[in-house]
């Protein structure tokens, strides 16, 4: 049986956070890719190819782990 542990996400940095999200999508869907974080990038992290409907979903992946404020709200809502 697997023994599960809980994921104390504020003690981690916004790269830890990035990186085990993106290994859970992988896992859920083995054909995402992870975007190299650039300027460039738009926030993307982690595309998901979407054959059936010729597109991709497209994840950013933010870090807050406590109470959100305007500012991160924000970020959520762009």
């Amino acid at each position: 049986m697997a023994s599960w542990a809980r994921v104390e996400w504020a003690r981690l940095s916004g790269d830890d956070v990035e990186h085990v999200v993106a290994v859970m999508l992988a896992r859920e869907h083995p054909w995402a890719n992870r975007i190299r974080p650039s300027k460039g990038d738009r926030g993307l992290d982690v595309v998901v190819p979407r054959p059936e409907i010729g597109g991709v979903d497209v994840y950013q992946v933010k870090s807050f782990a406590v109470n959100l404020g305007s500012g991160e709200k924000r970020q959520i809502a762009q």
